[in-house]
C-alpha cells in the first residue's frame, strides 16, 4: 500500500513511540488520526508533529471501549469524509505478575485486561470498518516497553500479540485486509546511559519495520521483530 494519500489511525498517540509514529506518517503525507486518552499528551503530539499539522488530526477518547472505538471511527468519517486504510494497534506493554508474587487473580485479570481489551477494540472495530467498506485495509499490532522497568514481562505481552495477529489475519484474509506485528527484541543492557541509546535504536526499528510492512502488499500473518 502507497503510504501517501492513505488515511492512518494510531493509538497511544500520546506516548513518545505513537507521537513519533505520527510524525513520521504524517510526513510521509498520510492523513493522520491521533488518539489517545490522555489529552494533555495528545496536544504535546500535536506540537512534535508541526509542521505537518495540517495532515494531523486529533482525537480524544473517555474510554477504549468497543462503543467509544467505532464512534471515533464514524466521526472520521463524518467530519472528514475519509476510512481508515492503516491501523497502527500500538501500545506500551505493561508487566504480567511473575509466578513468584503476592498478586491475586484480580490483579492478573486487571494488567490482561488493561491490555487486551483496548487492544482487541481497535482491531474489532476497524476490521469492520474496512470490511463494510470493502478497504483493503492493514491491521499492525505493535507493543514494546517505555522504560526500563516496562521491560518486565514483555516476552508474556509479546506471545499475546502474536497470537492475535496470526488469528486475525486468517480470519481478514477472504476480505483482502492484511494483518502484522511489531515486537521489541529484549536486550541485555542494563547501564541507565546503554538503555537511553538502546530504546532510540529500538525506536527506530519499530518505525522502519512498521513502515516496512504497510509497503510490502505480500506480509501478513507474521510478526517483526525490532
Amino acid at each position: 500500500m502507497d503510504i501517501r494519500n492513505s488515511v492512518v489511525l494510531i493509538t497511544s498517540a500520546g506516548t513518545v513511540l505513537g507521537s513519533t509514529l505520527a510524525n513520521h506518517f504524517a510526513a510521509l503525507g498520510a492523513t493522520v488520526i491521533a488518539t489517545d486518552t490522555n489529552k494533555e499528551s495528545l496536544e504535546k503530539t500535536a506540537l512534535h508533529c508541526q509542521p505537518h499539522t495540517e495532515k494531523l488530526f486529533l482525537y480524544h477518547l473517555a474510554d477504549y471501549s468497543f462503543e467509544s472505538v467505532q464512534s471515533l471511527i464514524k466521526n472520521v468519517e463524518q467530519t472528514l469524509n475519509e476510512n481508515i486504510d492503516i491501523l497502527v494497534n500500538y501500545w506500551p506493554g505493561s508487566p504480567f505478575p511473575s509466578l513468584f508474587n503476592s498478586k491475586s487473580e484480580d490483579d492478573l485479570s486487571q494488567s490482561m485486561c488493561s491490555l487486551a481489551c483496548p487492544f482487541f477494540s481497535f482491531g474489532q472495530a476497524s476490521a469492520e470498518h474496512m470490511r463494510n467498506r470493502h478497504k483493503n485495509g492493514i491491521i499492525i499490532n505493535m507493543v514494546t516497553y517505555e522504560d526500563q522497568q516496562n521491560k518486565a514481562g514483555i516476552e508474556n505481552t509479546s506471545s499475546m500479540i502474536s497470537g492475535f495477529t496470526k488469528s486475525w489475519a486468517k480470519e481478514l484474509d477472504p476480505f483482502n485486509i492484511r494483518v502484522g506485528g511489531v515486537i521489541p527484541t529484549l536486550s541485555s543492557h542494563t547501564t541507565h546511559e546503554e538503555s537511553i541509546v538502546h530504546w532510540a535504536q529500538l525506536q527506530d526499528e519499530l518505525i522502519r519495520s512498521t513502515e516496512y510492512i504497510v509497503s510490502n502488499e505480500y506480509f501478513n500473518g507474521r510478526i517483526m521483530a525490532a
